[in-house]
């Protein structure tokens, strides 16, 4: 925070929480996508959110978009990782392009989103620039078709942020949806969604050596890997979390259905003739 402009930290801020703070207190339900976030709120707020994570919905998905393997023009003989998610501060972009400079020349990396146009010119002379490949994008409900062809998903947030330790990315839910083994660091919420399947490999440090030892190590057990990915995204599917919200909804509607026939039967309580 120190780091803001002084009227960002001075006014703006002090003006958003106090904002933040009494819509908080005025909702009839406060909803957030983590329990490390809903934690966050919870301390800034005194009210603890409901946890609706922002799963993936496959009944949504088109496969209009194609397929990533076959756009870059790489063979069944390439190894392809791929990265889901808009360019973001805390991605780690960089430690991602090095592994790549660690591995096989067979082995390409794919940033599929926006915002990667200072990435391209950031690495255009690094010596794996031709295995790397920014900002193919396609629409949301064609992501997931759209990179099943990879071999692994790399989820390659840092914790430099409470926001970023507590993320749980929908790039995390697209990559497990298309089945794809997940190489990652070691993020709590992450850790907490796949509750210890065997789906991939997490690292304690996110460098270029361990990730690049990691990769090669996903691909080594690939077929394995990706079995207990599908069985994964066979759970974390949207129809669950939508059944938790669609409660919530009707639990508020309801509680404001009986507030009004409350207050209804107090006015008529109250405007009815006295007896006697």
């Amino acid at each position: 925070m120190s780091s803001l402009p002084a009227f960002d930290r001075n006014r703006l801020r002090p003006f958003f929480a106090a904002l933040e703070s009494r819509l908080v207190a005025a909702a009839d339900a406060v909803v957030t996508v983590s329990d490390g976030v809903a934690g966050l709120i919870e301390k800034a707020f005194g009210r603890r959110p409901v946890v609706i994570r922002n799963s993936h919905d496959e009944r949504l998905d088109r496969t209009g978009a194609g397929d990533l393997r076959r756009s870059l023009g790489l063979s069944g003989e390439d190894r392809l990782c791929v990265v889901v998610g808009n360019r973001k501060p805390g991605m780690a972009i960089g430690v991602a392009v090095e592994a790549m400079s660690l591995l096989p020349d067979r082995w390409h990396l794919a940033f599929v989103g926006r915002g990667y146009g200072a990435e391209r010119e950031r690495f255009r002379f690094h010596p794996a620039v031709n295995r790397l490949h920014f900002g193919p994008h396609v629409a949301p409900d064609e992501v997931v078709p759209f990179i099943r062809s990879a071999d692994l998903g790399l989820v390659v947030y840092e914790p430099y942020s409470e926001n970023y330790r507590y993320a749980l990315p929908n790039g995390f839910f697209q990559v497990v949806a298309a089945g794809l083994p997940v190489i990652r660091a070691r993020l709590p919420e992450i850790e907490a969604a796949i509750a210890g399947r065997p789906v991939g490999l997490c690292l304690d440090r996110l460098n270029p050596t361990d990730l690049a030892q990691a990769i090669a190590a996903g691909a080594a057990r690939r077929d394995a890997l990706r079995l207990e990915a599908a069985r994964l995204a066979g759970e974390l599917r949207w129809e669950r979390e939508a059944e938790r919200f669609m409660l919530l909804v009707g639990n508020v509607l309801g509680e404001r259905d009986g507030a009004r026939r409350s207050c209804d039967a107090g006015r008529r309580a109250s405007f009815s003739p006295a007896g006697g």
